[in-house]
């Protein structure tokens, strides 16, 4: 867990997820604060940086990021929070957005999930967050396969065949 307002901060560390691991982070999380300021860049790349650090075979490396969508230190250009997680794509990470709250800049929102082949979640009040978070955590868990290539080879009787979905 990644706080940031004016800087980003590691919370909670990697670490399993057990009785003992569920309580050190309940009991980090009940401490946390709300703080001024927005940078998403920062707490996004220290996420990112924490999930690569984990060396486990195959997992599946997930950023997700709640925000208010609205980055109002560090980096603030959309295109370039864009260009930055499509980098973290590139090197492994998958990045979810969750917007919490009213008004929102969803444009950004779904602009660094898709750059980061991730969902994006909308929120009004946080009440349903337990819901989300639970449901990208049981994704990550049933991902069956990553990076699967698919080799069609056509006999010569087809004469036309089309894509009709980019996987």
């Amino acid at each position: 867990v990644i706080t940031f307002d004016r800087d980003a901060r590691v919370a909670v560390p990697p670490a399993p997820f057990d009785a003992a691991g569920a309580e050190t982070a309940r009991r980090a999380l009940d401490r946390l604060t709300t703080g001024i300021g927005t940078n998403l860049g920062a707490g996004w790349r220290e996420a990112s940086e924490a999930v690569l650090r984990v060396v486990l075979p195959n997992a599946v490396r997930r950023v997700l990021l709640l925000t208010d969508g609205y980055p109002s230190r560090g980096e603030t250009h959309r295109d370039a929070l864009r260009a930055r997680v499509m980098e973290g794509h590139a090197r492994g990470v998958e990045t979810s957005i969750v917007g919490l709250g009213d008004g929102i800049d969803d444009g950004l929102c779904v602009a660094l999930a898709e750059a980061g082949e991730g969902r994006f979640h909308y929120l009004r009040e946080e009440s349903a967050l337990a819901e989300i978070v639970t449901a990208e955590v049981e994704g990550a868990r049933a991902l069956v396969a990553t990076d699967v290539s698919l080799d069609v080879q056509l006999t010569p009787r087809v004469d036309r065949a089309e894509v009709l979905h980019r996987y």
